[in-house]
């Protein structure tokens, strides 16, 4: 971690005038160890990353209009789920079910992404890509507004 924050450091130096990317991140498990290495990317961008940690969970209450996440106005959500966040079912291996239950628990699985990225973009949330600790990942960009 201390090269990342080193090579971020260097970075600003080298463009003083950054523009802020604001950052959500929306997780089911530990999340905040990856900021030095995204301030690292950012700043190797000419960025400044502002980011925002929902509380721990998949809580929908965050793509509500009053929610904290909603008021740090980001750029970019990210969603880092595992995979039974999406459908219990798939706290087993996806082989450890008859594979003639595999195409319902896929369209299941897909089906409920849908639902949350949805409810996410209903709010000025910018875009959201979602990664599941299984490796599987999903991006999907939507009109980004803004309020006012």
């Amino acid at each position: 971690m201390a090269e990342a924050r080193s090579a971020a450091e260097r970075a600003r130096q080298l463009c003083p005038r950054p523009q802020t990317l604001r950052l959500a991140v929306v997780h089911t498990y530990t999340s905040e160890l990856l900021d030095p290495w995204l301030d690292c990317f950012a700043a190797l961008q000419g960025l400044e990353l502002a980011v925002f940690h929902a509380p721990y969970g998949l809580d929908m209450r965050q793509a509500q209009a009053q929610s904290a996440l909603v008021a740090h106005g980001p750029d970019v959500t990210l969603l880092l789920l595992q995979r039974n966040d999406l459908n219990p079912a798939l706290r087993l291996p996806v082989t450890a079910h008859a594979s003639s239950e595999r195409d319902r628990l896929l369209s299941e699985t897909l089906q409920h992404l849908q639902q949350v990225v949805t409810a996410f973009h209903a709010q000025a949330v910018g875009q959201s890509s979602g990664v599941t600790a299984a490796g599987a990942q999903t991006t999907h960009t939507g009109p980004v507004r803004r309020p006012g």
